[in-house]
């Protein structure tokens, strides 16, 4: 409108929610990312917030997604969606409990964070069944490998 300080471009909020509680029963488990050749990446899924608008100095100010960020909305839908896959797959997370084999859980992703990202969330809410966590329990690391 007239007279108003625009913003140059959007501001999308990436004010940090509560952790699920798929996440605290997750903690001790890490998600590490393997390239097409089979070596462990470094990647981190730590928040790259923006600089804030100077127009803003509300909460939104403080957390402006970086770009390519994934929205707390955004990972909240990827763990809803991970506790929807672990109801469809309940028997077969079952059957893994009762072989003790954690390594047939295999992950792909796109080599980008909000993709790896999403996958962390879906991986959080699957791994946390009752019966599963005890099977993918501390020190676990499922790989997420790298689509080429």
């Amino acid at each position: 409108w007239p007279g108003e300080d625009a913003p140059s471009s959007p501001a999308w909020d990436c004010t940090p929610e509560v952790l699920p509680r798929h996440w605290r029963l997750n903690k001790r488990v890490a998600f590490p990312v393997v390239g097409v050749d089979g070596k462990k990446l470094d990647r981190s899924f730590t928040p790259a917030f923006a600089r804030p608008p100077p127009h803003r100095d509300d909460e939104l100010g403080r957390y402006v997604c970086g770009p390519g960020q994934l929205t707390p909305i955004g990972f909240r839908q990827a763990v809803f969606l991970g506790r929807y896959l672990a109801t469809a797959y309940r028997s077969h997370l079952e059957s893994l409990v009762a072989s003790g084999d954690s390594r047939s859980v295999v992950a792909w992703s796109v080599d980008q964070q909000p993709p790896l990202a999403s996958t962390v969330g879906v991986l959080m809410a699957l791994l946390a069944v009752p019966g599963v966590i005890e099977l993918f329990g501390d020190g676990t690391e499922p790989d997420i490998w790298q689509l080429p």
